[in-house]
């Protein structure tokens, strides 16, 4: 539970980030502009924030999935090899495939929760884009150089934010290729 308020707030955040501000953007006004860039550096900063507290469970959570994965391809395999042993005895074949059953059961509800966190970290990534382009548009539509340099900046606290989702987002996708590649067998 406590996952997915946290997966709810980080994404309420950064929706604001990328949303709520460029809806804001329709005026041209420079106190408007101004206000615009405020709120992009306060969103941001809690975003950033929050994402280094959260990096550390994100990453654990996907090295238990990884241990997890091992663990049920070598179970799949000790059964495998009990169901083709035991082919003469139906009590004990039925048994093993309950048991297998059961971890096809485990695999599907735990690559569910790991494709939830790939999902979250897309849409992550697709509102820091958007964001991005909102700033661009700010910096070059700003007059004061104060407005184009907090934009400027904000780019480049948004590009480490953007670095820390892509570090999980690698190693994440290489988890997700090594279960599909289980999954097949």
């Amino acid at each position: 539970m406590k996952r997915f308020i946290i997966w709810f707030l980080q994404t309420m955040v950064l929706f604001s980030l990328g949303v709520w501000a460029p809806a804001m953007a329709a005026g041209t006004d420079q106190t408007h502009l101004s206000k615009i860039v405020k709120t992009k550096q306060t969103l941001l900063i809690k975003a950033t924030a929050r994402n280094d507290m959260i990096l550390p469970a994100k990453m654990a959570l996907i090295s238990a999935y990884e241990a997890t994965l091992e663990d049920i391809q070598e179970r799949a395999h000790q059964l495998r090899f009990l169901i083709a042993v035991s082919e003469s005895n139906p009590f004990e074949v039925s048994m093993y495939f309950k048991q297998a059953a059961e971890l096809r059961d485990e695999y599907v509800k735990e690559t569910r929760a790991i494709r939830g966190l790939a999902l979250e970290i897309q849409i992550t990534l697709g509102i820091i884009e958007a964001s991005r382009e909102d700033l661009r548009f700010i910096a070059q539509t700003a007059v004061s150089t104060e407005q184009k340099q907090d934009a400027l900046s904000l780019l480049n606290a948004l590009d480490r934010l953007e670095a820390g989702q892509m570090k999980i987002k690698q190693t994440l996708d290489g988890v997700l290729a090594r279960s599909d590649e289980a999954g097949k067998k």
